[in-house]
């Protein structure tokens, strides 16, 4: 069947579902309460809770495994995040990947693709040189010439003398203070490709053994080559084994350790990307999940649909809702995290639909049982981006963030989901101080150094809900003997969020500070926090 007729169908079908089902949505929302999370906990499901039960048994099992005499149990995790340019660039992504992959191992990078195929950037440290005329396609191309997966992009051929080679530079190394994770040498590939009857055959150098291979009866697949020499490089060529070949699809290649084992981290994102542009222009994704069936999934999307002010929840949200029902089906033990766009102000606007998004993300997870992680709330809520901006966290577009910005995103969203690994995993707690102190240390700075808010951006009633201060991550306050521990308030901060921050309750603090509940509190006024919890 033609490609756009298929997309006309599903379209269709997608239209039929939102009838059906947005009222259905809007009652189920309407009879429950939205759990307003902690700026450091993750919502836990119950798949996320048996995830990261098993996130323990490969623990053990890789510390004590010998390969040579191989225990019984898992040994391998598999995560992958989806989204726009915030995945793409993998600052955000490669931050999570390291912190976990230094507590649990390092089982790969996951797939990646040498987005200049496609004439975007990345991913750093990936060289690659084409002959012959490839076309680079992604998710936000205009018109496709062949099917997309998980990768969100494909370069494709019709000429069988057409090659690619792909090389890493120094710059792929990953070495921080939590140690090395990624280096240039390799001796493992899994390269994906398209595998139907009139495909071209891949076909490697003479250093490269084919060791395995997948093909889906939908056409798409991999081959797993290993060499016995460390090398940097791989080339791709194409042969033609049967008259009626006349393309090849090239999805993305991964780098795979010899003894796989730990965390593989697949970061796939696609710049300008929204949730739908995956589902409606990227047939093979679901496909190829349930092929690699990862024990989570993070769904980073929110940031470009926040300024598409035609959006239309009731086709939106039925849409990502039916896409959930299909990966459930196709991988079901696979733990669903959402995470909720950061604050951005492209061009200074205010992105028109932002709430709305963040909304329908958290009925989508409430309604399917899934997780939520709250990262907007979690760097401040609304109007912080002029925080992390004031703080060089950002880039000048106020859109995207900078490295350090990126890690501390990064390191919020590391900390939630390995304080619930701890929480899930009472009787062996993981050490998390060091990174407790990165986080405090970086929402400190924000909180003592916010920007005032626009007064502007205070009376946008229908685009941005109330903008709240930049909290203090929740750690336990030290108290010294004969000091009262005094609170100043800060613009549009409340008597809830102080209490919040100081893991003492509203009434107390009111009590203590003669303070009416119903009134908003004053900017700049000193509260005296009380030393119990009531």
């Amino acid at each position: 069947m033609n490609l756009k007729i298929k997309g006309f169908i599903f379209s269709i079908a997608l239209l039929s579902i939102a009838v059906q089902s947005s009222a259905q949505i809007d009652q189920l929302v309407n009879n429950s309460s939205i759990i307003n999370l902690k700026s450091n906990e993750i919502q836990e499901s119950l798949k996320l809770k048996i995830a990261l039960k098993k996130l323990h048994n490969v623990y053990l099992n890789n510390q004590f495994q010998n390969f040579k005499n191989p225990i019984k149990g898992d040994t391998l995790f598999t995560i992958m995040q989806i989204g726009d340019s915030h995945v793409q660039g993998d600052y955000f992504s490669g931050e999570i990947r390291m912190q976990l992959q230094y507590q649990f191992g390092n089982a790969g990078r996951g797939i990646l693709f040498p987005y200049a195929l496609a004439k975007s950037f990345g991913p750093k440290g990936v060289a690659v040189k084409q002959s012959g005329i490839w076309t680079g396609l992604k998710t936000m191309s205009g018109s496709l010439t062949a099917p997309i997966g998980v990768s969100g992009y494909c370069a494709t051929t019709s000429s069988p003398y057409s090659k690619i080679q792909v090389s890493l530079t120094e710059k792929f190394r990953e070495e921080n203070s939590l140690g090395v994770f990624s280096t240039p040498e390799f001796q493992k590939i899994k390269v994906w490709h398209s595998t139907d009857n009139q495909s071209y055959k891949v076909q490697l150098d003479s250093e490269w053994k084919l060791i395995d291979s997948f093909s889906h009866s939908d056409g798409w697949g991999y081959s797993v080559y290993q060499s016995d020499n460390v090398l940097q490089s791989f080339n791709l060529n194409l042969s033609r084994t049967d008259a009626i070949q006349n393309h090849f699809a090239f999805y993305g290649f991964e780098i795979l350790p010899l003894h796989q084992k730990g965390i593989a981290y697949h970061h796939l994102g696609v710049v300008g990307a929204q949730f739908t542009h995956l589902i409606y222009k990227a047939p093979h994704t679901v496909e190829q999940i349930g092929k690699i069936k990862p024990d989570i999934l993070i769904f980073s999307f929110g940031t470009n649909e926040a300024y598409n002010g035609k959006l239309d929840t009731a086709v939106y949200t039925p849409a990502i809702m039916n896409f959930i029902d299909q990966i459930t089906r196709i991988s079901p033990n696979t733990a669903i995290i959402f995470t909720t766009a950061p604050d951005t102000r492209s061009n200074n606007r205010i992105p028109p639909v932002q709430v709305k998004v963040n909304n329908q993300l958290r009925k989508i997870a409430m309604v399917k049982n899934l997780t939520l992680y709250d990262l907007n709330e979690a760097m401040g809520g609304w109007g912080s981006m002029y925080a992390w901006y004031q703080n060089k966290l950002t880039i000048s577009d106020k859109l995207h963030f900078n490295k350090v910005g990126y890690a501390l995103q990064g390191q919020l969203f590391s900390l939630s989901l390995l304080n619930a690994y701890n929480r899930v995993n009472k009787n062996d707690q993981l050490k998390l101080d060091s990174l407790i102190f990165k986080v405090t240390q970086g929402m400190d700075v924000l909180s003592r150094k916010r920007t005032n808010i626009p007064q502007e951006e205070n009376n946008a009633s229908d685009t941005v809900a109330q903008i709240d201060s930049v909290p203090m991550p929740i750690v336990n306050v030290p108290r010294h003997q004969n000091r009262e521990l005094i609170h100043v308030v800060k613009h549009g901060e409340t008597l809830y969020r102080i209490a919040l921050n100081y893991h003492v309750s509203v009434a107390a603090i009111a009590k203590k500070n003669k303070l009416n509940l119903h009134k908003k509190l004053k900017y700049g006024i000193k509260l005296r926090i009380p030393d119990v919890i009531h």
